[in-house]
């Protein structure tokens, strides 16, 4: 399964977002990235397809932007419609984001639900607090 290495940090481009560093990236070499947000010094979230079934969601977000916001709608959504898991979450220092800050959330995402072995937010939780 991917997880990422200690040190490992994302990398930020106008068209993409990868990430860097980690040997079991390099491994399991990603087999497609699309971007899913692109709004310099905002917001930018992609989405990589990984080997075992699941995807990779990428987000470098500047911590003045808030989960209800319009901007982080697409991530929100995407968010929602399916089962995922939030593997890593980090602060760092960018001058190039508004409040100079942003954190790196790396989320996994199944085309499925993994089952009760896995930890994660399963869509059919939500489903079933939403019908009651």
């Amino acid at each position: 399964m991917w997880a990422l290495s200690p040190g490992s940090r994302l990398i930020r481009g106008r068209s993409s977002i990868i990430e860097k560093g980690n040997p079991q990236v390099k491994k399991h070499a990603p087999r497609k990235r699309s971007l899913l947000v692109d709004s310099p010094m905002w917001l930018t979230a992609g989405l990589t397809d990984m080997p075992h079934g699941f995807r990779a969601l990428l987000v470098y977000v500047s911590v003045r932007v808030q989960e209800h916001d319009r901007i982080y709608r697409p991530v929100a959504d995407l968010l929602s419609s399916g089962c995922h898991r939030l593997d890593s979450v980090d602060t760092v220092e960018d001058h190039t984001m508004m409040g100079y800050e942003a954190n790196e959330l790396i989320y996994s995402i199944w085309p499925e639900c993994p089952g009760p072995l896995v930890p994660h937010g399963c869509v059919s939780d939500r489903v079933r607090v939403q019908t009651r």
